[in-house]
């Protein structure tokens, strides 16, 4: 009886059925493909956005809504575009010549390497495209497209900086700041490259309207001595 049981059950499973490694074989490529792994955390936060609305939001924290910082956003015929560098350190004729004008030209055809005229490099990492525009570059931006173009126009001298005659010092720089408050937040941008230097304007005098500029490191500054400060100014 064993023998006829042993029949009837192979016939029950059918012809070819009775190896495992081909069943097993049979439901691996019958199985779906596992979906690919998440991007890690750090790589999802150094992105940067497709959307122009998002990034600026993004920068805007980054630099704590500094004062010197230019952020243009460009209604261009197909997309919206972004402009991004620090006043100051930027020659902005060339920024409005080379890369404002062609961007707003109805002949623009989406095309941002196209409309850039200038040498120009390309970065997907958000914390790249900081360290360019923190040295003094052009970061251009577009909608869709997860990546900065950098532009090269620094331009750091409005006129000679010169060492202030009461305060000469031995070691240390020969620098010393001007009348000109946009020159003077530049040189101090040019030895703090980090986006925690915060710049905030004010306009001080009902007749004069003097401009003043409070300068100060996010994360160091004492913010109660910042509070009292800005309300003996006010």
């Amino acid at each position: 009886m064993a023998g006829v049981i042993t029949i009837l059950e192979f016939f029950k499973k059918g012809p070819g059925k009775n190896s495992s490694g081909q069943e097993k074989q049979g439901a691996e490529q019958n199985q779906p493909k596992p979906p690919e792994p998440p991007k890690p955390p750090e790589q999802e936060q150094d992105s940067i956005p497709g959307s122009i609305q998002e990034l600026e939001s993004k920068i805007k924290a980054s630099f704590r809504d500094s004062s010197d910082m230019v952020i243009t956003s460009i209604d261009t015929v197909h997309q919206d575009a972004m402009v991004v560098f620090v006043d100051g350190l930027t020659d902005k004729d060339l920024v409005d010549r080379d890369i404002v004008r062609p961007l707003k030209s109805p002949e623009f055809d989406g095309d941002i390497p196209g409309a850039l005229k200038s040498v120009y490099e390309e970065t997907e990492k958000y914390s790249e495209f900081i360290d360019y525009v923190l040295e003094g570059n052009v970061a251009v931006f577009y909608t869709g497209c997860h990546k900065a173009w950098i532009v090269e126009f620094k331009s750091f001298q409005q006129r000679s900086v010169e060492e202030p005659s009461a305060e000469s010092v031995i070691r240390g720089p020969k620098e010393g700041f001007t009348e000109n408050i946009r020159t003077n937040t530049s040189l101090i941008r040019r030895k703090l490259r980090t986006p925690d230097l915060v710049y905030e304007s004010l306009t001080l005098g009902r007749v004069t309207n003097t401009a003043v500029c409070i300068a100060y490191i996010e994360g160091i500054v004492n913010k109660n001595v910042l509070e009292e400060l800005k309300r003996r100014l006010s």
